[in-house]
């Protein structure tokens, strides 16, 4: 079952790892994802092989199931960041230390961060693309 239109997540979802509050339309990526891939010039998603290539992340609640590839994504979700590319949130299946790392840096050095919640198995799998959600700190 989908989570409504209107959902707030809070810490009750799951763990929040970067606070913040942020409000958007969910992308639910149907596959893991290298943020290497994502474009930081405008935010798509430019992997040939992922289902979901094309799709823009900036201003969305990027929901992942799980990322791939190494430390050098720290550097593409960075950069995202500092050039307003970047997800307004990203709502998590699995803990992703780089997507942290990000979000602190990029808060130190740019003063931009974005709110990341590790959810839940069963709040992940209710989500749904365009499903609008609010993330608020708890």
């Amino acid at each position: 079952m989908p989570i409504p239109s209107g959902m707030t997540i809070s810490g009750a979802d799951g763990r929040i790892v970067v606070r913040g509050r942020a409000t958007g339309d969910a992308l639910v990526l149907e596959a893991p994802l290298s943020l290497l891939c994502i474009r930081p010039e405008d935010g798509v998603i430019d992997d040939v092989h992922h289902p979901d290539r094309g799709q823009s992340v900036t201003g969305r609640v990027l929901c992942l199931p799980a990322t791939r590839g190494g430390p050098a994504s720290t550097g593409v979700l960075l950069e995202c960041l500092r050039r307003g590319t970047a997800p307004a949130a990203m709502l998590l299946g699995e803990d992703e230390p780089a997507v942290v790392i990000s979000c602190l840096v990029g808060l130190e050095l740019y003063e931009k961060s974005m709110p990341v919640v590790v959810l839940k198995r069963e709040s992940f799998a209710a989500l749904a693309t365009g499903t609008r959600i609010e993330i608020v700190e708890s």
